[in-house]
């Protein structure tokens, strides 16, 4: 048999015996061999006087395996997970032929097989959702690389029977992340569903400021026309007479009023 195609080896004598135009032989067939391949073979007669077959010739036959990886089954080929925002729909991932990648989170036991997922950090806390990990329990690493280079962030057991939300946290938004997700073996072929989620971040100032020429409410003083209320965020002015200058002030417009009066600002979260 000629050179062998990548992730197929054959191990048998060097010459194989053809009975009746069929030849049989074994090949090992790792996970790593595309799926469809070729062998070519050189056929030689043993006898030299046959006309019915040439003194030597070759052929070739076509295979297709069944042994795949996953896509995601390394992390230098993780998959890559979207961010949604405060709920997320879980997508389906293959599990069939998954293997073990030997480096496990610290909270694993060994002999679990792994997949791998990537995210950029879009908060300081992710939720995971993975209602089928799949099986009864699971684990999983969160590194800031690959674990045969990267920190472990985070590392926990999963046990479905308990729920399938759990949190990161103190992430550093822009950064990506890797995330292994280990479950036992004899569940191949079960698929792994999981999605990301992340909370909306509360603005440190209200969308809108309520202001009037009376009323009680703080703080109720005396103001010109040249002088300005001073805000701590961005709050955005929606009363009329009023101008929004920049994210810190809002500044009487001179057609407000020429005089000093007192007028009332409400701004809720935030310090006038």
């Amino acid at each position: 048999m000629g050179s062998n195609p990548p992730g197929v080896t054959y191990s048998g004598p060097n010459i194989k015996t053809v009975t009746s135009g069929i030849v049989t032989f074994d090949v090992d067939v790792t996970p790593s061999a595309n799926s469809s391949f070729s062998l070519t073979f050189v056929v030689i007669s043993s006898d030299m006087s046959e006309t019915c077959a040439p003194i030597s010739s070759s052929a070739s036959a076509a295979f297709t395996s069944i042994c795949t990886l996953p896509p995601n089954d390394d992390c230098s080929t993780a998959s890559i997970l979207n961010i949604s925002t405060n709920s997320c729909t879980p997508v389906s991932f293959s599990t069939s032929n998954a293997t073990s990648s030997d480096d496990d989170p610290s909270c694993a036991v060994a002999g679990y097989l792994d997949l791998f997922y990537t995210f950029n950090a879009n908060n300081d806390t992710i939720k995971l959702e993975i209602p089928a990990i799949p099986g009864t329990v699971g684990h999983y690493g969160l590194y800031d690389e690959c674990p045969i280079s990267g920190n472990e962030i985070d590392c926990s057991i999963m046990i479905a029977a308990l729920g399938s939300t759990y949190e990161f946290t103190n992430l550093t938004v822009g950064m990506d992340y890797y995330l292994q997700i280990l479950f036992l073996p004899g569940n191949e072929g079960i698929d792994q569903e999981l999605c990301l989620q992340s909370t909306t971040q509360g603005s440190t100032c209200p969308t809108s400021v309520t202001i009037s020429d009376a009323g009680p409410d703080l703080p109720n003083q005396s103001y010109s026309a040249s002088q300005s209320i001073i805000t701590t965020g961005p709050c955005s002015l929606t009363a009329s007479g009023i101008l929004f200058d920049a994210a810190t002030e809002v500044i009487l417009e001179s057609g407000f009023d020429t005089g000093i009066f007192d007028f009332e600002v409400k701004v809720d979260g935030c310090t006038p």
